[in-house]
């Protein structure tokens, strides 16, 4: 047994950016019985939109009768939001017992592994035990290399295309779609939203055989196109799982998880965090009410593109609340205060904690206030208002 006393004590220890090979990964999920072939699974990638887009699959599914295994990340309350099964979060005591099993694997092989590759371990095995119809996974980073890989698909998504994590992805689009199109399997139909029909997905689709499938272009209110692709992958998956009715895949689309632009008074949450993201937020957010000012509470970590997001914040807002995400690679508030003043604005503050950010923030009671960036700030600021 292991020696915490938490299985998150165990999961924080690991480290976050340690890099193993898919061989290897895969040689771990053999000693495990290889979990992913107990179960069908829809895999979804994309820059943004993957997180709505699974969450409307999954909501389809559920509502046709199937038992449907989520998977996402990352969690914006608390781990086990990342493993559900219609809804229903993983509960502590599966994670100790399954961490368990994976640590003892781990160990007889002596290969390094980290956070989100235990966390994708853990999320196959309790599919496995908890006999799933199917399941939904998001990738985490990219897709060619991603855990998430393990995954046996009857179907693949991919959302969008837009510039992020370009130190790991690469620089061009064509070079992050080629990343993204990593989790076309021979033959697996893939599915594209209207923003990811670039040539190098394309490209991979055909080396791999698989049917490709183009969302028409939707305008307005980015949950539009989302529901575009979400709508594609379910017409096909009707094919497969015959309780699935029009009438399900309609109750589907109209879902949305939580922090997608999620409006509570004059506050807007939305986990935005690249610059196409956040301007697509604003864009809706300013349809909402011409007349109203918009404030921004925004915190973001470093492997984001800082300058980039918050030249689209400053487009779009008339006051800006910076803020530190409280985790390891949060963004310090000198380092925003830096960008802010190279962009020529000075319309912010440096607040020294989110509550503080929201306090100040909520006083402009005539104003929209937007809480964007980081899915770790969103946790504090709904506390910080009492609704969690």
């Amino acid at each position: 047994m292991l020696s915490f006393s938490d299985p998150l004590d165990f999961l924080i220890s690991l480290p976050v950016d340690t890099r193993m090979s898919l061989d290897d990964l895969y040689e771990i999920s053999r000693c495990l019985g290889f979990p992913q072939n107990a179960f069908p699974a829809v895999h979804v990638a994309g820059s943004n939109g993957k997180g709505s887009v699974c969450h409307k699959i999954a909501s389809a599914l559920e509502h046709a009768g199937y038992r449907v295994g989520l998977f996402t990340s990352p969690h914006i309350h608390c781990y086990s939001e990342r493993i559900q099964i219609n809804k229903k979060k993983i509960p502590l005591d599966d994670v100790r017992d399954i961490l368990d099993q994976i640590l003892l694997t781990i160990s007889s092989l002596n290969l390094p592994i980290n956070y989100f590759q235990v966390t994708t371990l853990v999320s196959l095995l309790y599919f496995k035990k908890m006999a799933v119809d199917v399941v939904v996974a998001e990738t985490g980073i990219g897709g060619r290399l991603d855990a998430t890989r393990l995954f046996d698909p009857i179907l693949s998504v991919i959302t969008s295309i837009s510039l992020e994590h370009t130190n790991l992805l690469g620089h061009s689009l064509e070079a992050i779609g080629r990343e993204k199109a990593g989790i076309c399997k021979k033959e697996v139909p893939l599915v594209l939203g209207s923003r990811a029909a670039i040539s190098s997905i394309f490209e991979v689709a055909s080396s791999t055989g698989s049917p490709v499938y183009i969302c028409d272009e939707v305008n307005g209110f980015y949950d539009k196109e989302n529901c575009a692709t979400a709508q594609m992958a379910l017409s096909l998956l009707k094919n497969i799982f015959n309780h699935l009715t029009d009438a399900d895949i309609r109750y589907g689309l109209t879902q949305r998880p939580q922090c997608r632009f999620e409006r509570i008074g004059n506050f807007i949450f939305d986990v935005a965090h690249n610059p196409d993201g956040i301007s697509r937020l604003f864009s809706a957010a300013s349809e909402l009410d011409k007349s109203k000012k918009i404030r921004t509470l925004i915190g973001l970590s470093s492997d984001k593109d800082i300058q980039g997001c918050l030249a689209e914040v400053i487009k779009y807002s008339s006051w800006v609340y910076l803020v530190e995400t409280g985790r390891d690679k949060t963004v310090k508030l000198s380092e925003l205060e830096a960008v802010m003043h190279a962009l020529g604005c000075f319309n912010f503050t440096k607040c020294f904690s989110i509550s503080q950010a929201v306090d100040l923030a909520s006083k402009k009671s005539s104003d929209l206030i937007v809480v964007c960036g980081s899915f770790y700030i969103m946790d504090k600021a709904k506390s910080a208002l009492s609704i969690i």
